[in-house]
């Protein structure tokens, strides 16, 4: 999707090679390498942030994004309709919609504008 707005990403061991000065051959190296991540435990119940907090504001805009660029992201959408489900809450309503986030009438070079610039309109 990013490439869809022209903005370039770096692979997940990338990222976590310039974020955390980690080392790997690979992903999974790569994680279990990174001392910032040694004392995270995950949650015991899937009543956690990682779904009540980041599906709806991490997901749902990520999603919208995708969807204002005409880039399908079935995947993404089937795991926020799931969420939803297990939660009995409309997590695509509560979250950062594109509505929400005032971006549902750009166009795609307006969005990037206003993530870069935070500058409404096309500014020509």
């Amino acid at each position: 999707m990013a490439k869809a707005y022209g903005t370039p990403v770096l692979s997940a061991e990338e990222w976590l090679r310039q974020s955390y000065d980690t080392n790997g051959a690979d992903l999974y190296e790569l994680i279990q390498n990174n001392e910032a991540y040694a004392e995270i435990r995950g949650p015991h119940s899937l009543d956690a942030r990682y779904i009540t907090e980041d599906v709806p504001m991490s997901l749902v805009p990520i999603s919208e994004l995708g969807h204002l660029a005409g880039v399908p992201v079935p995947n993404m959408d089937a795991v926020i309709q799931l969420a939803s489900a297990l939660f009995r809450r409309d997590f695509r309503r509560e979250g950062r919609s594109a509505e929400r986030l005032g971006i549902d009438s750009m166009t795609r070079e307006e969005i990037v504008r206003f993530f870069e610039t935070g500058e409404r309109g096309s500014g020509i």
